[in-house]
């Protein structure tokens, strides 16, 4: 008797105008969720906001978009000057050539990217 019920109250909702409304609704949402993702702006380093990162970028790894933040929020680039420059790429290229797999998900990879010049930040 109580599976009767059940049948009965859910044919009432699946003719219901309100519930396809709100499903239509749900559906809407969901895709304008995925079409925010997909504008995110890829290899492209941008200022964090939050946490204690600097920098982030988004990184297409596959199906999937990764952000790889690097960068201490309490200090200074000091990218202009050319002995501070070549010294920061000796420190970091060796760390680079240990990175296994795809280089572009390493923050070392961005870090150096971010101290070439010409580099818009």
């Amino acid at each position: 008797m109580k599976q009767g019920l059940n049948i009965r109250r859910l044919h009432k909702i699946l003719e219901d105008q309100n519930f396809h409304q709100w499903i239509n609704l749900k559906k809407e949402t969901l895709k304008n969720m995925q079409d925010k993702e997909d504008k995110k702006p890829l290899n492209k380093i941008i200022r964090e906001t939050k946490g204690n990162k600097k920098f982030k970028v988004f990184v297409k790894d596959g199906d999937s978009v990764k952000t790889v933040r690097f960068g201490d929020a309490s200090m200074s680039i000091k990218r202009d000057d050319p002995v501070r420059r070549k010294a920061f790429f000796d420190r970091m290229k060796p760390i680079l050539a240990k990175v296994k797999g795809n280089k572009k998900l390493s923050p070392v990879y961005w870090s150096l990217r971010s101290w070439k010049l010409g580099t818009k930040i």
